[in-house]
């Protein structure tokens, strides 16, 4: 084979090009401390580092989050324990109000530490984060979360929005708290009176004595008050059978959207009247109410309703003859709970309006009645209003014709939050009814003289009327447990009674006792906060150390397929510089072979 001169130098010349390309590659992984240098270095090891190198990148955010987040939370911690602090010593400052020792002067002392305490807890609702953000108002970051208005109260700005930080794939917890869950969202005890002006009116009648589980419950497209769908009702936790069909348990469905349809549901008491009495001895077992033996060996109306009433505590059924000797018999629960009677119709004794003595075994109950009061026109509509007594259409209002005024507070403990008044007004006169009774006033407050301004204590309330009130104008009085209150106007509550009334003991201690329930009521939410709190930097805590864990282990990974092999990398420049000496050297030997160098 016929090599030429200018193949061989140009084959010469291309080997030690690549000989050289080959050293200067290794030389620039050696300056780099790196295997591959160029996808073309290694593509199979290139790609599962990019894979890795974007889930470091990912970790290392998760772990900037964590970070954000704890330094969050911790801030948040310590506003908390401060707000607890607070609220704590402002309980102990009511305690010592409560005491009938302390002159005027102490009072006004308590209450200057009580507004000092206040004014501590306004600010913190409202501290920012370092980048300038309220902690406490959702997602209206740059909003103060609370403010105090123009009328002295305090406004939730913010809203409930809760910001998410991922810590992990699936993991992520919230940076931030609500301030309405915190501060306004606190269960409340404090009554206030519910007053209606002229009234529009429904009542059903009671179910009358029906089989045992045949009465209809209440589904949630059976009635519709004002356009609103009441729910399904649920039971009402102490009738003995039908408990999901009862009075109570429709005025529980009803009342639990009252600031929708602007509707109010009360329960009238459950009165059967049995009729007169044949007397007779009832034996065990022969006559029950609400699933609670009547035994009566004496078998006599005294003795009868005797047996009844010892056993009120357990049936909350009370007997009574308001006729006297003689006449009918009525049951009353008075908390509008069904009542049930059975009989196996073995006994002697009878009722005249219901038969105990037919030998028949009867299982009866009785739904309560109940009633729907409002200050507007009330609208019944729905698939079956009739399976709560009711008929469907539109109420009217009858409307106050005067310019009166009714005022009311709750002064001490209500014990039936289903009690309703009426006043009424003569000609210069009021009268004042139990709604259960509408046909009498009650003692005291019959064709009372209506005085302007002047205040009356009247059961739970003290009330005020006022104006010029006209003939059969009516105003109907009852009392009503907001669900929820804010810690400020909790403790604003407290400085106006410790204030107020430090010559009236029993008003102090009643506003007293229900500041430090409403007080107490604010610990325990601050407990759940807290507590929520305590778990997401539990969560995050745990996640740093899982985002650490992974970075080194995916570094380590990383470096196994990047990083450069120092010993071999030499090891192969040494043999690549010295295989292109060599062929440097050879070169200069080869050209001089020359046929030229033979014909000089």
């Amino acid at each position: 084979m016929r090599i030429s001169t200018l193949q061989m130098y140009s084959k010469s010349i291309n080997e030690m090009l690549d000989k050289q390309a080959s050293v200067s590659n290794l030389q620039v992984h050696i300056a780099n401390g790196k295997k591959i240098f160029t996808p073309s270095d290694d593509p199979v090891g290139a790609s599962k580092a990019i894979l890795l190198k974007e889930e470091l990148s990912r970790s290392e955010t998760y772990q900037k989050n964590c970070v954000y987040a704890k330094n969050h939370l911790e801030q948040q911690e310590s506003i908390l324990k401060s707000s607890t602090n607070i609220v704590q010593r402002i309980s102990e400052l009511v305690v010592q109000a409560g005491s009938s020792a302390l002159s005027d002067v102490d009072r006004y002392a308590i209450v200057e530490e009580i507004n000092v305490r206040k004014k501590e807890l306004f600010d913190l609702s409202n501290t920012r984060s370092l980048n300038g953000d309220y902690f406490f108002s959702g997602f209206k970051s740059n909003v103060e979360a609370v403010k105090l208005d123009n009328k002295g109260d305090y406004i939730y700005q913010g809203d409930d929005g809760q910001r998410q930080l991922s810590l992990g794939g699936t993991t992520q917890i919230s940076s931030n708290l609500s301030g309405k869950a915190m501060f306004f969202n606190i269960q409340n005890s404090e009554l206030s009176a519910k007053i209606i002006a002229g009234k529009s009116v429904v009542s059903s009648a009671n179910s009358g004595l029906v089989d045992s589980l045949t009465l209809p419950s209440l589904s949630n497209i059976d009635l519709k008050i004002n356009n609103t769908t009441i729910p399904a009702a649920i039971p009402d936790g102490v009738s003995t059978t039908d408990s999901s069909a009862s009075a109570l348990s429709f005025v529980q469905a009803i009342n639990s959207l009252q600031s929708e349809h602007k509707t109010w549901a009360s329960v009238l008491p459950n009165q059967i009247n049995l009729g007169i009495f044949t007397p007779g001895v009832i034996l065990p077992s022969q006559f029950s109410i609400n699933q609670v033996p009547i035994i009566d060996m004496l078998g006599s109306e005294g003795s009868l309703i005797d047996a009844i009433n010892i056993q009120s505590d357990l049936t909350g059924v009370s007997a009574s003859q308001p006729g006297g000797a003689g006449s009918a018999i009525m049951l009353t629960a008075s908390d509008g709970r069904n009542v049930q009677i059975k009989t196996n119709g073995a006994s002697v004794a009878n009722f005249s309006n219901f038969d105990i003595s037919g030998g028949l075994n009867l299982d009866k109950v009785q739904r309560a009645a109940i009633s729907l009061r409002s200050d507007s026109t009330i609208q019944l509509g729905g698939a079956s209003p009739v399976n709560l007594g009711l008929a469907a259409g539109n109420y009217m209002v009858s409307t106050n014709l005067g310019s009166g005024v009714l005022k009311a507070e709750v002064i001490s403990e209500v014990n039936n939050l289903n009690k309703t008044y009426s006043i009424v007004f003569g000609v210069g006169v009021f009268n004042i009814y139990d709604d259960e009774n509408p046909l009498q006033p009650i003692l005291g407050f019959q064709d009372r003289v209506y005085n302007p301004g002047e205040k009356i204590k009247f059961q739970d309330f003290e009330l005020e009327l006022s104006g010029n009130p006209q003939t059969g104008d009516v105003f109907n009085l009852g009392s009503e447990k907001p669900a929820f209150q804010d810690i400020f106007k909790t403790i604003d509550n407290i400085i106006y009674a410790v204030k107020n009334f430090g010559n009236d003991s029993p008003r102090l201690s009643y506003e007293i006792g229900i500041g430090l329930s409403n007080l107490e009521s604010a610990q325990i939410n601050f407990s759940r906060v807290h507590s929520i709190i305590g778990a997401s930097l539990n969560v995050t805590e745990s996640q740093l150390d899982i985002q650490a864990d992974f970075q080194l282990m995916t570094r380590e990974v990383l470096s196994q397929i990047e990083d450069l092999d120092y010993a071999k990398a030499i090891s192969d420049l040494t043999q690549a510089t010295f295989i292109l000496e060599a062929a440097q050297k050879s070169f200069i030997h080869i050209q001089s072979l020359s046929i030229f160098n033979y014909l000089r």
